[in-house]
């Protein structure tokens, strides 16, 4: 009897690993899920990235009466917001970059309206009183154009 007993004993002990093993597989999946789709802190930054510029805006959650704004209206005013961020930016950088040659500076400029023209709202989350976003736009050409055009003037110093 204390034999059977034994063999009881590791079944049902194996059978309760085999819980364990299972509920931590369920567990790590359905954590792997909700990580998949979150927004790291590492995505949360301004500026370039591989071939892409991201700029953060911060918008009202409310209408001018109180009343909390619809979600296209509020990706709407996320979208008009970074364009007018990202101008502001690339604008500057390229002054900045090409300072001492105002005529290659005016060259790549002429390309903001193409880099403006595609946005994509990486993330977008609404509180309280605010909603505030990170949109991308695809800046490939206007980086590679700065660089060529940057180190055209350095080879002629």
């Amino acid at each position: 009897m204390n034999l059977l007993e034994g063999l009881d004993d590791m079944r049902m002990g194996h059978m309760i690993s085999r819980a364990v093993c299972a509920t931590g597989i369920i567990f790590i999946i359905t954590f792997s899920i909700f990580c998949e789709k979150s927004w790291r802190i590492g995505d949360r930054m301004e500026g370039f990235g591989k071939g892409i510029f991201r700029v953060y805006v911060r918008v009202g959650y409310l209408g001018k009466d109180g009343e909390e704004k619809r979600r296209d209206s509020i990706e709407r005013e996320v979208i008009e917001t970074a364009r007018v961020r990202c101008a502001q930016y690339l604008t500057n950088h390229i002054r900045i970059t090409l300072k001492n040659n105002k005529e290659s500076a005016s060259t790549v400029l002429k390309m903001l309206p193409v880099v403006l023209d595609n946005p994509k709202i990486r993330f977008l989350e609404c509180f309280n009183d605010y909603c505030e976003a990170f949109v991308d736009f695809n800046s490939k050409e206007l980086q590679e154009e700065l660089k060529r055009v940057a180190q055209g003037n350095n080879e002629k110093k």
